[in-house]
């Protein structure tokens, strides 16, 4: 007698059917493939700023700019930096201020500037002194706008934030070349109206009209060159701030500069005429005591502007 056919001996013996798969086959796991973006540390060779996300851009729910500036907004936010990390700003100003006005002071000195020697301070080697100090202080202020960024990215900056990672020779050259322009600037605008005035105030028999003339002739050459100062200051305002940042080169600093400063130039316009005066009035008042304070304020207030404007990373919380 034959025994009846067991079907589960016609199955493959490399796989097994299971009730509960409602007849479906098993087929053998495999492997996990291991995914890049899970190990520890990727990411970690892309550039951007602490607190930030990868290559600069703001982390997840923070704060960015929009292209448009908020003056207000920016002042409120440098005075509460300014007070709560005093130490840095104020104290580091002062202390600043001091060192700058003592090399000023050896200079002066060092070319008759105790005894009044016209002769000496007119000299080719005074001219050099004081050309090497406008070039360390254009260096000092590549390093001072930097403190400003990582202040406008940390809540708490260092000495060593001023002076790490700085874009340094695009943002020197570029500072130089501001300077120079500048200085040409004031020179076409000021030099004619200086000579008009200069054959009346060499005359030895020159009235006191004819000097109240020359000197109304020098406050209007003044008048014209800050006139046109303020008026171009908006359209160059961003340009070293965009290089020292990383966001454009040399050329395209200029560029965007000019572009963003054009694009918001009625509220920095508004802006500078507002700083100015209240600046000047403070320092006539407190006999310039009050600059230690609103040196770094002002500072601050154009490093938040200016990503603002460049629609970069904002501080958190905004104040």
């Amino acid at each position: 007698m034959s025994t009846p056919n067991d079907p589960s001996e016609d199955r493959p013996q490399g796989r097994q059917e299971h009730p509960e798969n409602f007849g479906l086959p098993q087929y053998p796991s495999y492997p996990s493939t291991p995914h890049p973006e899970d190990t520890p540390g990727y990411g970690a060779g892309y550039g951007g700023y602490a607190g930030y996300g990868i290559g600069g851009q703001p982390a997840y729910g923070q704060s960015q700019g929009t292209g448009v500036v908020q003056p207000m907004e920016a002042v409120s936010w440098a005075f509460s930096v300014v007070f709560r990390n005093w130490k840095l700003w104020i104290l580091g100003a002062l202390a600043l201020g001091v060192v700058v006005m003592a090399v000023s002071a050896i200079v002066d000195m060092a070319f008759g500037g105790l005894n009044g020697d016209v002769g000496l301070q007119n000299g080719f080697g005074y001219q050099i002194a004081q050309f090497a100090m406008g070039l360390l202080t254009a260096a000092l202020m590549v390093f001072v706008y930097h403190g400003a960024l990582r202040q406008v990215d940390k809540k708490k900056i260092g000495p060593g934030d001023f002076t790490h990672d700085v874009n340094f020779g695009p943002a020197f050259a570029l500072t130089i070349l501001l300077q120079v322009l500048s200085s040409l600037l004031f020179a076409a605008l000021a030099i004619p109206l200086f000579l008009a005035g200069n054959p009346i105030a060499d005359t030895q028999m020159a009235s006191d009209e004819e000097m109240l003339a020359v000197l109304g002739t020098l406050f209007a050459a003044l008048a014209v060159v800050l006139v046109v100062a303020v008026l171009v200051s908006p359209l160059t305002m961003f340009m070293v701030w965009f290089v020292i940042d990383r966001r454009a080169t040399f050329r395209g600093g200029i560029v965007e500069g000019f572009r963003h400063g054009l694009r918001n130039y009625g509220r920095l316009l508004a802006f500078n005429l507002v700083a100015g005066v209240i600046v000047g009035i403070s320092a006539i008042i407190t006999l310039g005591l009050a600059m230690v304070v609103l040196g770094p304020v002002l500072l601050l207030a154009q490093a938040m502007i200016y990503r603002q404007a460049a629609a970069g990373p904002l501080p958190e919380p905004v104040r």
